[in-house]
C-alpha cells in the first residue's frame, strides 16, 4: 500500500533523476570530444525527454476526506439569474416589463437566501427546492395577473402553477451543490504492487493516465549600468 501522493511524486523525481544521469554522461562525453582531433568539430550528443506518459494501474484501498469549513450548496447570484431565465424561457417572452422584472428579482434574492439556509441547516434537497419554486410561481403569477389558468397574448402561452414548479425544479436542481461534492480529498492509499493488482476485481481497478513534460532552467547573467551583475534561474 502506498500513498498515491508521494506515490506519483516519486514517478516525477525518477523522471528528474533520469534527465540528472543523461546530463552527466553528456557531460563526460563532451569532454571526450573536446580531447578527440576529429571530434571535437562535432556536436555533442544529448537526449531530452520532452513528453513522458504514464498508464499507471492502482487499487484504491482507502481515501480520507474532509468537510468544506463553510458549506455553500448555491451560487445566490448565479441561481438566481438562472431562475429568472427560467420563467423567462416558461412564458415564451424575451424580457419581462420592469413592473414585473423587478419584484420578481427581489422575491428570487430573498427566497434563495431562505433555500441555501435551510440546505446549510442538512433539510431534505427536493423538499426545500419545491418550496421554493412553489412560492416563485404563486409570485410570478400574482405580478402577471393570472389566479388560474389562462390563455395570455400572442407573446406568451397558457401557463400554470404545476408547470412553473416542474420547469424550476428540473432547471434549478442542477445548480445546488451537495455537501459531498465539496469534500477535499486528505488523503488516498492505494495498492501498487504487481501481484496484488492481479488479485483485485476489475471494477476496483483505476488506471491514471498522467503526462509529464520537460522544462528546463537555466542561468542567466545580466548586467546592470551601474557595472553590477546579477544571475536568474529562467526557463530555457
Amino acid at each position: 500500500m502506498a500513498d498515491l501522493k508521494e506515490y506519483l511524486g516519486t514517478l516525477v523525481a525518477s523522471v528528474n533523476q533520469a534527465r540528472v544521469l543523461a546530463d552527466i554522461e553528456s557531460a563526460s562525453i563532451a569532454e571526450q570530444y573536446a580531447q578527440h582531433r576529429l571530434l571535437k568539430h562535432f556536436s555533442i550528443p544529448r537526449m531530452r525527454m520532452k513528453d513522458i506518459e504514464f498508464t499507471i494501474p492502482v487499487a484504491i484501498e482507502e481515501m480520507q476526506t474532509s468537510e468544506p469549513v463553510d458549506f455553500q450548496p448555491i451560487d445566490n447570484k448565479t441561481f438566481v439569474s438562472r431562475s429568472y431565465d427560467e420563467l423567462i424561457n416558461a412564458y415564451q417572452v424575451t424580457s419581462f416589463k420592469r413592473e414585473v422584472s423587478t419584484p420578481i428579482r427581489r422575491y428570487l434574492f430573498a427566497e434563495a437566501d431562505q433555500l441555501e439556509k435551510r440546505l446549510k441547516a442538512g433539510e431534505d434537497q427536493e423538499i426545500v427546492l419545491h418550496d421554493f419554486s412553489d412560492k416563485i410561481a404563486i409570485r410570478i403569477m400574482e405580478l402577471k395577473g393570472q389566479s388560474s389558468i389562462r390563455t395570455q397574448d400572442n407573446q406568451e402561452v397558457a401557463i400554470t402553477r404545476d408547470y412553473l414548479i416542474n420547469k424550476l425544479n428540473q432547471r434549478m436542481q442542477q445548480e445546488i451543490r451537495s455537501r459531498e461534492s465539496q469534500n477535499s480529498l486528505e488523503r488516498a492509499n492505494v495498492i501498487v504492487e504487481a501481484h496484488k493488482l492481479r488479485e483485485q476485481k476489475p471494477e476496483n481497478m483505476v488506471f491514471i493516465k498522467m503526462k509529464v513534460q520537460e522544462e528546463g532552467m537555466e542561468w542567466h547573467t545580466i548586467e546592470h549600468e551601474n557595472g553590477e551583475t546579477t544571475s536568474k534561474l529562467l526557463p530555457e
